[in-house]
């Protein structure tokens, strides 16, 4: 923090400032007015300027002032303050106020001649804090809480210069430089969300759980299948009944022997076998008639006996188609719309397996776009930190300058200058009148010069102030006890140097 200036003391030093070969002014005595505004007038050329600028070197205790042409020894004698001009520039004697480069002069506070109001500004704000004597420290930015990422963003080099106003705009450049890619991070994070759209007509809460799907569809498929099977099972059925039922009906059509008929009659040709044979036994003279006998019973046996196994085998071939017959009876059609049924289900298992697939994928899809989108969040965040830190710059010079009539606000793109009017709390200091400006740059200057201190303001803004303007600047000066030492050129070319008051 840079140490306050030392305010003068009401018993001021001699009010007598004595000028011997400075420039082009061989002696000049300016007797100063203990408050209000001190004009030097004279023609442009005279050294009117160079008086001033001697003044202020002087007062601050440095700087050099040329020596007029063709003389050894030179003098600067203002109130105390003694300069002798020769080989070197020797600063003798002390005013109690601590000044430093361009400190005294506050024309640049009431017209830095800039056209931009922003320039302008800038040029004031920088006035202002040579004005208050803040050195450009770089931790007077640093021990701001908004900088606490200090090292990742501000480059060394940022902060290697004199001016604290430069350097606070530096500063800013690397913070809104680091926003700007924060901002552009954003941008591609979101690109990236909006580049990854689940479809509009999609149902992510849907099922989509791929093994109960599967499940669904495999037991749907099943049906499918043992309807299939059924319709398969049932039409090879009805195929063997029909033929089964064409068996029947021959076999039912064929005229045949009577079983009990065929049975006794069989019967009865074993007990004739078996007389037969007796007969054989008793008579041996009729054994070859007997014989031709048997062989024809015999062979009436085995007819007998292929009639009766075909007749059985005919029975069994009858029972057989009759129960195939009966059993397909029993059985019931698979009914056309059943398959077409379970097609259906089937079909609507299968998209829901490929839907699920598909809103599984839209899920991992949005999952990871909601990702894109929360770093695009932190980034947007840490671009808004970053821009509020470059703002906080201004808050920095404003606490700077310690003014309780002006302060710093950004404008989104450079650092303004405001103070509180009639007209609102923020009123641009690039608006008011030249008087309403000047008329605060001595309240600021008159806190740190103290009573019956000294300023200076140029004569190139003091020429372009009109009259009123001028008076207001001059009742200010006497309000506040500080005088102010400026320069007129004289209409006249032939005029000589002059010391005057405000008219």
């Amino acid at each position: 923090m840079a140490t306050k200036a030392a305010k003068t003391t009401k018993a001021a030093a001699p009010r007598t400032v004595i000028l011997e070969n400075v420039g082009p002014i061989p002696r000049m005595e300016i007797n100063v007015r203990p408050s209000g505004i001190t004009r030097l007038v004279a023609p442009n050329g005279s050294g009117k300027s160079l008086a001033l600028e001697a003044v202020s070197t002087a007062l601050k205790g440095s700087g050099k002032v040329p020596l007029r042409d063709q003389t050894k020894r030179g003098v600067v004698d203002a109130f105390g303050a003694k300069i002798t001009l020769g080989g070197t520039c020797r600063h003798t004697g002390e005013v109690q106020v601590e000044h430093l480069e361009g400190r005294l002069d506050i024309g640049a506070l009431i017209d830095p001649r800039l056209k931009s109001p922003a320039a302008a500004d800038a040029a004031r704000i920088k006035a202002l804090v040579y004005l208050t004597g803040v050195k450009a420290d770089a931790t007077l930015f640093q021990k701001h809480q908004a900088f606490e990422d200090w090292n990742k963003i501000v480059d060394p080099e940022s902060v290697k210069t004199e001016d604290l106003v430069e350097m606070a705009r530096r500063i800013k450049a690397d913070y809104d430089s680091a926003a700007r890619q924060a901002e552009a991070e954003a941008e591609r994070e979101e690109g990236h969300a909006n580049g990854m759209g689940v479809p509009e007509d999609l149902d992510l809460s849907a099922p989509s759980d791929a093994a109960e799907l599967a499940k669904e569809y495999d037991s749907a498929r099943d049906i499918l299948t043992r309807l299939h099977s059924s319709q398969q099972e049932y039409q090879r059925a009805k195929l063997t009944a029909d033929t089964a039922q064409q068996q029947l009906d021959k076999l039912l059509s064929e005229e045949t022997q009577p079983l009990e008929e065929a049975t006794k009659e069989y019967e009865a040709a074993l007990a004739a076998r078996d007389s037969v044979d007796e007969a054989i036994k008793k008579t041996e003279s009729r054994l070859a008639e007997w014989k031709k006998k048997r062989g024809e019973v015999v062979s009436r046996i085995d007819v007998l006996h292929e009639r009766i196994r075909s007749q059985g085998t005919r029975q069994s071939a009858i029972d057989l188609s009759t129960k195939l017959v009966d059993d397909f009876k029993a059985l019931s059609p698979v009914e056309d719309q059943a398959i077409v049924e379970a097609q259906a289900v089937v079909d609507t298992a299968r998209q829901q397996v490929e839907q699920g697939a598909v809103i599984r994928q839209a899920i991992k899809t949005s999952e990871k776009a909601a990702e894109h989108r929360t770093l695009a969040s932190k980034a947007r965040d840490r671009a808004g930190r970053l821009r509020d830190a470059g703002r906080a710059t201004d808050e920095v010079l404003s606490n700077a300058i310690h003014s309780n009539l002006l302060r710093i606000e950004s404008d989104g793109k450079s650092a303004r200058l405001v103070t509180e009017t009639d007209r609102g709390k923020s009123t641009p200091y690039h608006e008011l009148s030249a008087g309403e400006r000047g008329a605060i740059a001595i309240d600021i200057a008159a806190d740190h010069v103290g009573e019956h201190g000294i300023l200076v303001i140029s004569q190139e803004v003091f020429e372009g102030l009109d009259h009123d303007n001028r008076m207001k600047i001059e009742a200010k000066a006497v309000e506040r006890n500080v005088a102010i030492l400026t320069a007129e050129a004289s209409q006249e070319e032939d005029a000589k140097f002059e010391v005057r008051g405000v008219e």
